[in-house]
């Protein structure tokens, strides 16, 4: 028995989640039959979920050559800009009067679901739009 993590497509289709789950799905034969229990993840914060995002982040940088968004670490960053994704309590004022704005963690420690599922949705627009496609698209290839 594999323990196999698949997500819904469009149209009522499973595709594999990651490249560990097409590894352990290719131990089964084109077309063949197979049997599951399905349940969605339990956990608010998952790691599929963190991971998906990286895949994303990583997805665009691949793609780009805006030197702004060359590094999976930049287009995380940007997307924190672009969707406003800052702890609005830590502003600081430089004594030269400038503003620096201090973005919000996705660890799971400092984000709670509600705001990194908001946060993720947003994200996953901003970096479709970056590469102009669809987000449905960039979340189908980011393991591609």
């Amino acid at each position: 028995m594999k323990k196999i993590a698949f997500q819904k497509l469009p149209g009522g289709y499973f595709k594999p989640f990651s490249v560990e789950d097409q590894e352990a799905a290719s131990h089964y034969k084109d077309y063949q039959i197979v049997q599951a229990d399905v349940r969605g993840v339990k956990k608010p914060r998952s790691l599929l979920q963190l991971k998906l995002y990286f895949q994303c982040c990583e997805k665009v940088a691949d793609n780009n050559t805006d030197p702004y968004w060359q590094t999976k670490e930049s287009v995380d960053f940007q997307c924190r800009v672009a969707c406003d994704f800052r702890d609005k309590s830590m502003i600081s004022v430089r004594p030269d009067g400038t503003v620096q704005f201090h973005y919000k963690s996705l660890s799971y420690a400092n984000c709670d679901h509600v705001d990194a599922t908001r946060y993720m949705t947003d994200a996953f627009d901003v970096m479709a739009h970056k590469l102009n496609i669809t987000t449905e698209t960039l979340l189908q290839n980011a393991e591609g």
